[in-house]
């Protein structure tokens, strides 16, 4: 295993739910770390692999979500995970563009520019968009199956109920 590619909402910060619908923070307020992710990450640091976020991130262009918000969450990020690179699709779904999930752009551009070897990785979503995507760019899926999406129509290649089983699955590759 050399490359970890992780969805953003869900999987390294929390979902928030409006009027019973799953979303994505829109403030900072909002943004919280899910500590489930912190606890493997820190088990993760230490084995030499590039870690990557890639995330649909469609509320900048509905106007929902500041561009200098999505910055400061993203330099939360950076300071405290060592991820290669976080890449966003700011795009809604009408404008159909390349890099939104559950295409697989942003993970073809990742894997192109740094030349990463797709048997060599695996991708980390919450969201049946993941999964198709990750499907797609011919890396191998890992779901994180969690309250708010216990159902998936689509093969993962592997489901997990924490982020804390992911580790047998990089020891496994």
């Amino acid at each position: 295993m050399t490359a970890i590619f992780f969805d953003r909402d869900g999987v390294i910060n929390e979902v928030v739910i409006r009027a019973g619908v799953v979303s994505s923070p829109r403030s900072l307020p909002e943004f919280c770390l899910r500590q489930d992710f912190v606890d493997a990450y820190l088990k993760i640091v230490g084995r030499q692999l590039d870690l990557f976020v890639v995330s649909n991130q469609p509320d900048v262009s509905r106007d929902l979500l500041s561009q200098s918000d999505l910055t400061a969450m993203t330099e939360l990020l950076q300071s405290q995970f060592d991820f290669k690179e976080v890449v966003y699709c700011l795009h809604d779904n009408h404008q159909q563009c390349l890099c939104r999930k559950p295409k697989p752009g942003m993970l073809n551009y990742l894997v192109e520019k740094y030349g990463l070897d797709r048997a060599q990785a695996i991708f980390v979503g919450d969201s049946e968009k993941d999964v198709l995507a990750g499907a797609a760019a011919g890396i191998r899926t890992v779901y994180l199956r969690q309250s708010h999406n216990q159902e998936v129509s689509c093969q993962p290649d592997f489901i997990v109920d924490s982020l804390e089983e992911i580790l047998g699955i990089i020891d496994k590759y």
